[in-house]
């Protein structure tokens, strides 16, 4: 059990677990503690599932707005493992929510 009220900055490297941790904040509602998250996402480590939007789709149900940063050499070729930077941040931080 966390002992905090608010949890300024949460970051996240965790080697494609990244959706699944999410997940348990999600649904514990501790991510209403949260005002900010760093979080390297591993994309297509599984080159035939995408979960990106399913991911970002957290974000966006709690009031997060996110940027994204990815460095893709060029030319693009399919089904490429990547390495996605995202930036969180809640809209409303926790310090001035009821």
């Amino acid at each position: 059990e966390l002992g905090h009220a608010a949890i300024d900055l949460l970051k996240m490297d965790i080697e494609g677990a990244e959706l699944v941790a999410l997940k348990d904040l999600n649904d514990s509602r501790k991510i209403q503690l949260v005002d900010q998250m760093n979080i390297e996402y591993h994309h297509h480590i599984n080159s035939e599932q995408d979960f990106l939007a399913e991911f970002l789709a957290i974000f966006e149900e709690n009031n997060f707005g996110y940027q994204i940063h990815a460095s893709q050499n060029s030319p693009f070729t399919a089904k490429t493992f990547e390495d996605i930077q995202i930036y969180s941040y809640i809209k409303t931080p926790a310090r001035n929510r009821g």
